[in-house]
């Protein structure tokens, strides 16, 4: 039987989550791994000429690995793995292509990928990382696939908005913009010179001030109204064009006022994450993705993306001037040539850094973000929490800027090689959990679709790139501000009451 979501209307749409055919979506799944193939040997081959190119083949088979699961009869390109899939691509595939290209000897490129080095390092652990990428698809894939995962989780219940949703959603965008006001006055507000570059970053000989976690969860019901208005939108046709103008016009005050703090913070991933979630919601709910849509979403990100990195170096003192060339370039630095998402040199970095630079973990970069919950208002001296300060001081000589592990290196960084191969199975447990839960359901209905969307969506990517420990804590917040938000706006009904 093919799935159904059903409205807050009590109407069945058809559809699932991703529209195209089986036999589309399986012909997607073949060239992607039959180009990346390709893409692998000949890299390999002209390393033989060209040693340094060897990165390129390396890259190559990282996103070999990773596209494997996408064979899967019933693999759907709205699971979290597509996070997985999007993030490898770009920090393994495209940033080992760009840094060939720009040359290692280049005094930033070296700087920034092989501190200095060669690639004795790189080779001494890449195969390390893509053993782990190896265990993460082979274990998502076999979980996935069981019997047992496909069953329904279903209980028959059905959300529904309630007849002042709207109002409700007004409140929580109002929540959210209050964070946002008092998190700005907390980092010396909107006059700064470092506008779109405050971090709350950890400088040597200094007191850390924190990263106002508490002002940050407060504005992420900013997020939450912006993801209940998509759904509350596409769960209803608009009855004139004028009605659908008008709607588009709030959704976009409503992203705005969620991306606000992104935008003052310049954590430019987290406003990729947000636009990329509310595509997928949309889509799950009117079953595609107009090309339309598709088309804006990916202009207006990109020309973010290169608006942000501008900002950015602007606020370091660099004068630029705005061109093609330099919107490209931009977009260029932002999305690739940094150290964003899951990579080799990054991994590799920190696996040579273990233990002679920093000692094994023995996983307690995970556990101390059960420390976070204590505001730093009321413990002065709480141990900085977020592990990437540490590799950014010690592994890269940074002032402090955060350089988050990403979950292979954090997991070697834990408990070594045993790590790596234990941190690749669970997290692949976790994956094929979640999309048993949301993505194997007879019945999805708009709240359900919103939690996925809003909390479980982006967690591949994030999780691979970014610290463990970080991301599981920034899950618990999401789902339980995106709970508040549905129980806020509407209520569910249950299988009874629906009959």
């Amino acid at each position: 039987m093919r799935p159904t979501l059903r409205s807050s209307t009590g109407e069945e749409q058809r559809g699932q989550p991703d529209q195209a055919s089986p036999r589309a979506a399986g012909s997607v799944a073949l060239a992607i791994v039959a180009i990346t193939l390709v893409w692998t040997l000949g890299a390999y081959s002209l390393s033989l000429v060209s040693p340094d190119v060897r990165l390129v083949a390396s890259g190559g088979l990282a996103c070999l690995i990773v596209s494997l699961p996408t064979l899967r009869r019933d693999f759907r390109w709205v699971s979290p793995w597509t996070m997985i899939l999007l993030a490898t691509f770009v920090g393994c595939g495209l940033r080992t292509a760009a840094v060939v290209s720009r040359g290692l000897v280049d005094p930033m490129i070296n700087r920034l990928y092989l501190r200095g080095h060669d690639l004795e390092v790189v080779d001494r652990y890449s195969w390390l990382y893509l053993s782990g990428l190896a265990v993460l698809s082979i274990a998502y894939a076999l979980l996935a696939s069981r019997p047992g995962r496909r069953r329904s989780r279903s209980d028959g219940s059905r959300y529904e908005f309630g007849p002042y949703a709207w109002v409700g959603i007004a409140i929580l965008a109002s929540v959210g913009a209050a964070g946002l006001y008092f998190y700005v006055q907390a980092t010396a507000g909107p006059n700064s010179d470092f506008l779109s570059a405050k971090r709350s970053i950890y400088m040597r000989d200094s007191n850390y001030q924190g990263s106002h976690g508490l002002l940050r969860t407060i504005n992420s019901f900013s997020g939450a109204a912006f993801y209940l208005a998509i759904a509350l939108v596409a769960s209803k046709r608009s009855s004139s064009s004028g009605e659908g103008v008008t709607r588009w016009l709030i959704l976009l005050v409503l992203f705005i006022n969620a991306t606000a703090l992104d935008f003052y913070s310049s954590t430019r991933a987290q406003i990729a994450y947000t636009m990329l979630g509310a595509a997928v919601l949309y889509s799950i709910i009117r079953g595609s993705l107009p090309r339309r849509v598709f088309l804006l979403v990916g202009a207006a990100g990109a020309g973010l993306m290169a608006w942000l990195t501008i900002l950015r170096q602007a606020s370091q003192g660099a004068s630029v001037a705005i061109s093609p060339s330099t919107m490209a370039k931009a977009l260029t630095d932002g999305l690739i040539l940094n150290r964003n998402f899951t990579e080799i040199f990054k991994s590799v970095n920190i696996m040579d850094a273990v233990p002679r630079l920093i000692p094994f973990s023995n996983g307690s970069t995970i556990t101390n973000y059960l420390l976070a919950f204590v505001p730093r208002s009321v413990w002065s001296d709480k141990p900085i929490i977020d592990p990437g300060v540490a590799i950014g001081v010690r592994v890269y000589g940074t002032d402090g800027t955060s350089i988050p592990p990403g979950l292979i290196a954090e997991s070697y960084w834990a408990f070594g090689i045993g790590g790596v191969f234990l941190g690749s199975v669970l997290a692949a447990y976790g994956l094929a959990w979640i999309e048993s839960k949301y993505l194997r359901d007879s019945s999805l209905d708009l709240g359900r679709a919103t939690i996925y969307s809003y909390v479980w969506f982006p967690i591949g990517g994030v999780a691979l790139g970014g610290a463990i420990g970080n991301s599981l804590m920034a899950g618990a917040i999401s789902l339980t501000t995106i709970w508040f938000a549905l129980r806020w706006c509407g209520h569910w009904r249950s299988a009874d009451e629906n009959d």
